[in-house]
């Protein structure tokens, strides 16, 4: 599914449909995320989409300011680490052991 899909599943209007959905420990329950409250969840999502928008669109990532680039880039990071780590913290760390964001960030000029 897009993320696009799952922003609209994750929308305050399903709230008592999928996202309960998501929560029922028979569905797996979110274990890995406790305080389990939509609007955050779907915040993160919704960032995730907007930097996948960006990519796809041929927008530059690369800022005048290497310093708001380093928290810019930083953020994101942090944000699709958080994403998979609520929903399973072994495929968080698959995924940060397959990137190569932080080796090709240290060759910028």
């Amino acid at each position: 599914m897009s993320l696009g899909s799952w922003c609209f599943l994750l929308s305050s209007r399903l709230e008592q449909t999928v996202w309960r959905a998501l929560r029922d420990p028979a569905n797996g329950g979110m274990p890995n995320y406790p305080s389990r409250k939509r609007a955050v969840f779907e915040s993160h999502v919704k960032t995730m989409r907007d930097l996948r928008n960006r990519l796809s669109h041929q927008e530059h990532l690369v800022l005048d300011n290497l310093t708001d680039e380093d928290r810019y880039l930083d953020g994101q990071c942090a944000n699709l680490d958080w994403i998979a780590r609520v929903i399973d913290p072994k495929a968080a760390d698959w995924i940060r052991s397959q990137s190569r964001v932080k080796a090709l960030r240290a060759k910028r000029p």
